[in-house]
């Protein structure tokens, strides 16, 4: 794996909308249509490349058929809930600020199908990737064509989007699939494909789309950023073609792991090792750089001197190098590095000194007289035939650039600020201190955390959200980080623009209903209106006067503080809806059937309206139009969750508008679970457990604002299976990292006794629904193991809620910021859960928590 540059990452902001037509298309924005796949081949759909753009098929399972459906020609259809195609578009660097889905379907019986999607950094299409981000529900059982679309706003890190028809029913019921369309937004779909040669430096790409899709698989930075000397280099290194380099690597990084594998390192890592000689280098965590959860590379005794030799390293397109590493000794003579040139005799350029160095001493040593080498093999070795308590460990070859002298800067993330929902807030970073590598005064800043939505290289970012914020001043290699915590300022009035209305029977105003709770100063109200919406009075009142169908909005504030929104469409009235409440019901027919005369009587007082037919009666005729219209609603209704966990039965098109997740049309809130405050982080298969007896603590940010109580948590572990018998845990939620000052919440501790150690993951749980405790939006989770094999199970980045690249742990002092690594993108936390429900007072009676402990799946070897 390329590991030689590191990328900072960016939030991406996905506008999500899913317009459904009857019998048409809505009008769309984009500026280019891409491609168009109308299924004419029963071979199935046609991959699309113009060299700058892809569109490729995942099909699974689904088949071209012919359609007594209302499309015209072939469509794509699924039967069963396996049958769930993918549609991977790849966007590259080509600047699209937009990509949008347009395409007909329908069923005539239920299917549960939903379109889902995600944005991706993925080069080349993978069919088995998770496609979990919720669309909207294309579950429409009327045997009706329908046209819908949804548009993703690409970041300036998205290189792909993926969207799935998940076929939700394993049932026979079809769903079909017809005209398929890609647009572009922001950008041109005649761009042209890179024209520079893959051996020659340029932008990002290269003019060969195979080798630069393998390149790219090793190293995204030369499709993200720049074709440079190291994207020409690995042309060769990764065998993906011949540019005239040597086929030597241009990278080399090993931290020797976080866990014990039994064997040399040549064994363990022969990719990186190419020779080992005399006995070992074995794996140790007995050292001074080698402690709880963190090993080295240590040294056998006797002659030949233990060693290890890496494979053949290419410095010939580099215009500097230099080698970054830590080592420590006991006593006596060693260790050493040595290096060949071209296949050549080894000799030494680097002597550790005499003296023990007191700890674990961070080194740099440059290799400027080899740049322009394509061959050069370097030699970690012992340097003695006597115990001599040598290691060596986080190894890593810098290309361009030599050694700086550095010495950690002070960072300080700022005061704690609030953020109003819906608003931004600015940051105040600042770092002072700190030797080389341009300090002090040059520092190189940047920002993690949920919200940051610019400026996350300057001390002063802008952010949106809630949740803890983690600064990083480095100077070159020194690196110092601090947090902040931005609260929520829930100083917001909770507005309700009431329900949806028609407007009244032969024109004239109508009066909204909306209200604001929850200030106990100024309040201040206005309306405004959009889609053709008229306000005739009372535009700062809670009531106004309207006269036109449109979108009405309530804006209100709290003593000028944060302000709060609502929507309410008012619609055309509604044939039979005498009331304007946007339904025709029971009330409705009371007020019918009281102007109901027959024929030839005339349309009594106040009821022209029961008047269906215009003949200026209320009679039979007009009884049976408001027979048809009874129970008529505005349009599809179902149950809308909000990001609150709280439940509302309105349109898909509001409750994605909202940012709600639609639940399908017809169901009921009384029917629906709705998460409040959920956080899941899972890595499935499981890859890698770390922990090795340590105390260790994960930042873990919940979705949706406001207090909450926590009802439910989780934890998977694992013992190791190598001999450390069974385990205890312990778990406790805490304010913040104890490092950092954070305490304990009380009411959170639990403690798992003889767990096995027999090679499965244990998921240990904690109910606390009998007495939940309330928490904040983000908490650290703590872990401590009673044996040194056992440890947390890695796992990705937050599904739900949020979690930054960081842990802590306690070996002393208490570390807050170390960064998870390893993979690309990297692990971004532990396999951990949280639930919560939304907080009322002494709403539980007290209770004890009920813990338990789940086998699941046995680790990977």
């Amino acid at each position: 794996m390329v590991q030689h540059r590191i990328h900072r990452a960016v939030g991406t902001a996905v506008a999500l909308l899913i317009g459904v037509a009857v019998g048409g298309s809505p009008a769309v924005a984009q500026e280019c249509e891409l491609t168009f796949e109308g299924f004419p081949s029963f071979g199935g759909p046609v991959n699309f490349d113009n060299g700058t753009y892809r569109v490729e098929w995942c099909v699974n399972g689904a088949q071209v058929s012919t359609s007594a459906f209302c499309m015209a020609g072939n469509v794509l259809r699924m039967n069963a809930s396996a049958q769930d195609p993918i549609v991977w578009l790849y966007v590259g660097d080509a600047g699209c600020t937009s990509a949008t889905l347009r395409f007909d379907f329908g069923s005539f019986a239920t299917t549960g199908t939903v379109l889902k999607y995600k944005t991706s950094t993925d080069l080349s299409l993978n069919c088995s990737t998770t496609v979990g981000d919720y669309a909207g529900s294309l579950d429409l059982a009327d045997g009706i064509c329908h046209t819908a679309e949804h548009t993703v706003n690409l970041g300036p890190n998205d290189r792909s989007v993926y969207w799935k028809f998940d076929h939700g029913l394993p049932s026979a019921n079809a769903f079909f699939l017809d005209n398929v369309y890609v647009l572009l937004g922001g950008c041109d779909c005649d761009a042209p494909p890179p024209t520079h040669d893959c051996c020659e430096t340029g932008g990002p790409g290269c003019d060969d789309p195979a080798v630069e899709a393998c390149v790219c698989a090793g190293d995204p930075f030369c499709c993200s950023t720049a074709w440079d000397e190291q994207c020409v280099s690995e042309v060769d290194s990764l065998g993906c073609g011949t540019c005239g380099g040597s086929g030597c690597a241009t990278d080399f990084s090993v931290d020797f792991g976080s866990f014990f594998q039994s064997g040399s390192v040549c064994s363990i890592w022969p990719a990186l090792f190419e020779t080992c000689e005399g006995t070992g280098p074995w794996l140790s965590s007995g050292t001074a750089c080698g402690g709880t959860g963190d090993y080295v590379m240590t040294f056998a005794t006797g002659f030949p001197y233990s060693a290890a030799v890496t494979r053949c390293l290419d410095l010939s397109l580099t215009p500097a190098a230099s080698l970054l590493f830590s080592y420590t000794k006991s006593s006596g003579l060693g260790p050493r590095i040595d290096i060949s040139v071209g296949g050549g005799a080894f000799s030494a350029i680097w002597n550790a000194p005499y003296t023990p160095p007191g700890g674990c001493a961070a080194q740099c040593l440059d290799l400027g007289a080899y740049v322009g080498e394509p061959d050069v093999r370097l030699k970690f070795v012992s340097g003695s035939s006597s115990a001599n308590g040598a290691a060596f460990d986080d190894i890593m070859l810098v290309r361009g650039s030599g050694c700086a002298s550095c010495t950690d800067p002070s960072a300080e993330a700022g005061p704690p600020q609030a953020v109003c929902p819906g608003q931004s807030v600015l940051l105040s970073g600042s770092a002072s201190g700190g030797a080389g590598g341009g300090c002090p005064g040059s520092y190189v800043v940047s920002w993690s955390g949920l919200g940051v939505v610019s400026g996350g290289d300057t001390f002063s970012p802008t952010v949106d959200a809630p949740g803890q914020y983690f600064m990083t001043a480095a100077c070159d290699t020194c690196v110092s980080y601090d947090t902040v915590t931005v609260a929520l300022d829930d100083s917001a009035p909770i507005v309700d623009a009431g329900p949806t209305m028609s407007l009244p029977c032969g024109g004239g105003t109508l009066q909204l209903a909306g209200s604001a709770a929850g200030c106990a100063g100024n309040l201040t109200v206005s309306w405004t209106a959009s889609g053709g919406g008229g306000i005739v009075g009372g535009a700062d009142t809670l009531t106004p006067l309207v006269d036109d169908a449109g979108t009405y909005t309530l804006h209100a504030s709290c003593d000028g503080e944060c302000p709060a929104t609502d929507s309410v469409p008012v619609i055309d009235r509604l044939t039979g809806d005498f009331d304007g409440d946007g339904t025709v019901g029971l009330l409705d027919f009371v007020e019918f059937a009281a102007c109901l005369t027959g024929p030839g009587g005339g349309a009594p007082p106040s009821c022209a309206c029961a008047d269906l037919d215009g003949d200026d009666d209320v009679d039979l005729t007009d009884h049976a139009g408001f027979q048809n219209a009874f129970g008529a609603t505005a349009w599809l209704t179902g149950a809308c969750c909000d990001m609150n966990g709280g439940c509302t039965e309105t349109t898909a098109n509001d409750c994605l508008a909202a940012g709600g997740n639609y639940h399908g049309d017809g169901d009921a809130c009384a029917n629906v679970i709705c998460p409040y405050g959920e956080y899941r982080n899972e890595a499935s298969p499981i890859t890698n457990f770390f922990g090795d007896g340590s105390t260790m603590a994960d930042d873990l940010t919940l979705a949706g604002i406001g207090a909450r109580e926590l009802v439910y948590y989780d934890v998977a572990v694992y013992g190791g299976s190598d001999g450390g018998g069974a385990f205890d845990v312990t778990t406790t939620l805490y304010t913040d990292c104890p490092g950092h000052g954070g305490e304990a919440i009380a009411g959170t501790t639990a403690t798992f006794s003889d767990v096995p150690d027999d090679g499965y993951v244990y998921t240990l749980s904690v109910d606390l629904s009998a007495s939940p405790i309330t928490i904040p939006d983000t908490v650290w989770m703590v872990v401590s193991f009673s044996t040194a094999q056992a440890g947390w199970i890695l796992a990705e980045t937050a599904e739900t809620g949020y979690t930054a690249d960081l842990f802590g742990f306690d070996d002393a002092p208490w570390a807050c910021a170390a960064a998870f690594g390893g993979e690309s993108p990297p692990h971004a936390g532990f396999w951990a859960n949280l639930r919560c429900v939304p907080h009322a007072e002494s709403r539980f009676v007290t209770g004890a928590a009920n813990v338990s402990i789940t086998r699941g799946v046995r680790l990977r070897e």
